[in-house]
């Protein structure tokens, strides 16, 4: 949205430029006026890409999803075993 309001508000800019009759690049005129065209291009371009790396996301998801799972498994053992033994290593004596 916020990149249509500043195509918009280019074309505004030559508009006036163009009704003052100031002199304006006729390449530039150009660039101006297809920028609504490219733009929606680009966003039919993002919602295909989007369309495929779908499933590679949903995939990436759970795979992560697991990984957290497995984690919060090993902290919690480990928090266990902090609580039952005290800080330190099991090899590690006063000896």
């Amino acid at each position: 949205m916020e990149m249509e309001l500043h195509i918009d508000e280019s074309l505004e800019q030559f508009r006036v430029l163009k009704m003052y009759e100031h002199p304006i690049d006729p390449e530039d005129e150009e660039k101006v006026a297809n920028l609504p065209k490219i733009w929606e291009n680009l966003l039919e371009i993002a919602d295909r890409k989007d369309h495929l790396v779908a499933g590679y996301k949903d995939r990436f998801a759970r795979s992560t999803q697991q990984i957290i799972e497995t984690f919060k498994q090993e902290v919690t053992k480990e928090f266990e075993h902090y609580t039952q033994n005290g800080p330190g290593a099991d090899h590690v004596t006063l000896d």
